[in-house]
């Protein structure tokens, strides 16, 4: 979607940077991992994001 459909010219005037920055942590800020496409059964491997998605998804979702 990119950058400036999230940010409008008028939120720095309105939120300041800082309330800009906690706009985009907050929307960001959502469990990632909730279903894995075959990531294990890629391991071993080296492809940085299936690592990622499968620690996120042990973080999120094992209790």
């Amino acid at each position: 979607m990119g950058f400036h459909e999230y940010i409008h010219r008028d939120d720095g005037r309105e939120m300041g940077l800082q309330g800009m920055i906690n706009d985009l942590v907050e929307q960001s800020d959502f469990a990632v991992g909730d279903t894995l496409n075959g990531e294990i059964d890629r391991l071993p491997t080296k492809n940085p994001k299936a690592i990622a998605r499968i620690i996120s998804s042990a973080e999120n979702f094992l209790k």
